[in-house]
């Protein structure tokens, strides 16, 4: 008997013992993996197509970057404003050139491209450093670029439309009327669904923007617009911007207004379902104003300037515009055909990024947040009155 609890005990002593030991070395594995990194940064952002690069900037900079996700722009500088309070704020933020800028510079103190390094911005193109201006400051390093388009469902709207008849919703009374009339007629030939011939992403205040920046000195209200598209000659569904990639590729829409960035997810739903264009949002004679996304620096120190660097190289552009859908921001690679064909979509990317000779940009203006939101308030509240 005794022997037997000897034999026990003794069975558990070695257990133990092997348990500690892997525990041990588990331990030391995970101290040698943080010795491996020289540096920490934080950063913020709210594009999950960037942390694959990110990660290969931890991986050669041998900088810890710790990311901190967010679902959208409003929650991060909703959390960048708390972050105030504390004085704890992440080392980078990412934006949106169409609102937040002017908000970061009020709360975080960016560094602007001078202090960072002027020649870290130069590659970029003038249109899209212009986003990033806030009261004579260059803040943002561009990743991105993003254009307003119009994608046309050819399999059905060739029947009504020349094919090089240029569609847009931003039309006069007399050209929306004559909307409504194929609208109708498509709906009385095909009665097994509904079918509008506009309709619009989340995005409306961008798409307005864009429209706003051809019209200098335009009388034109949003509210007056979208009364008539929604409410008069009602030439899309209400309430209902979150389906609309969706109803487009179920072949209920006509002619989807959304941004670059959406046509690989376009492609990927339509399949070979139906035949469609790619056109900017607006004749391409005029002024084509585009968005983007950047980084801001709220820290000075060299691990910023050593992962603008990494983000800067050739390979490393081709990831994130492979993983996001956005455009080139440097004009060498816009106009490297190369380059441009190895994006996803790239057969209709190439033909936009041709026209970057005519691509605009502007300086942010303050509260662009509420402008933002403003017209996204008052489209709901007509559409909500034309139900």
């Amino acid at each position: 008997m005794k022997l037997r609890v000897l034999f026990l005990l003794s069975v558990c002593i070695v257990v133990l013992s092997i348990i500690y030991t892997i525990n041990l070395i588990n331990q030391d594995f995970v101290l040698n993996k943080e010795d491996e990194y020289e540096d920490t940064m934080t950063i913020w952002m709210t594009t999950p197509g960037l942390l694959s690069s990110i990660h290969h900037f931890e991986e050669k900079a041998k900088i810890k970057a710790n990311i901190k996700q967010f679902h959208n722009q409003e929650t991060l500088l909703e959390e960048l404003a708390l972050a105030q309070t504390e004085g704890d704020f992440p080392d980078i933020v990412e934006v949106s050139s169409s609102y937040g800028l002017d908000e970061v510079v009020a709360v975080g103190n960016p560094y602007s491209s001078e202090e960072m390094g002027q020649e870290l911005f130069a590659p970029f193109h003038k249109a899209i450093l212009e986003n990033f201006y806030y009261t004579d400051g260059l803040y943002g390093y561009p990743l991105g670029v993003e254009l307003p388009i119009i994608v046309i469902n050819r399999s059905i709207l060739n029947n009504h439309f020349a094919e090089n008849q240029f569609l847009t919703p931003f039309s006069s009374d007399e050209s929306l009327e004559t909307s409504k009339l194929i609208q109708d007629r498509i709906n009385h030939n095909n009665q097994t669904k509904p079918f509008w011939l506009f309709h619009f992403d989340e995005d409306i205040p961008y798409y307005w923007e864009a429209y706003q920046y051809t019209r200098e000195n335009s009388d034109n209200s949003f509210e007056r617009y979208w009364t008539n598209l929604v409410k008069k000659y009602q030439l899309m569904p209400p309430l209902d911007e979150h389906m609309a990639v969706t109803r487009f590729s179920n072949m209920e829409i006509g002619a989807l207004i959304t941004t670059s960035s959406k046509l690989q997810m376009i492609q990927e739903l339509i399949g070979n379902t139906f035949e469609f264009e790619v056109l900017p949002l607006l004749d391409s004679r005029e002024p084509l104003f585009i968005s983007g996304n950047g980084f801001v620096a709220l820290d000075n120190g060299e691990k910023v300037r050593r992962l603008y660097q990494f983000l800067g190289q050739e390979d490393v552009q081709l990831e994130i515009l492979q993983n996001t859908g956005w455009m080139p921001t440097r004009k060498t690679l816009m106009t490297n055909e190369t380059f441009i064909y190895q994006l996803p979509m790239a057969k209709y990317l190439y033909h936009l990024v041709q026209e970057n000779n005519k691509f605009h940009g502007q300086e942010v203006t303050e509260g662009s947040r509420n402008i933002w939101k403003n017209i996204q308030e008052k489209a709901k509240e007509i559409e909500r009155s034309s139900e």
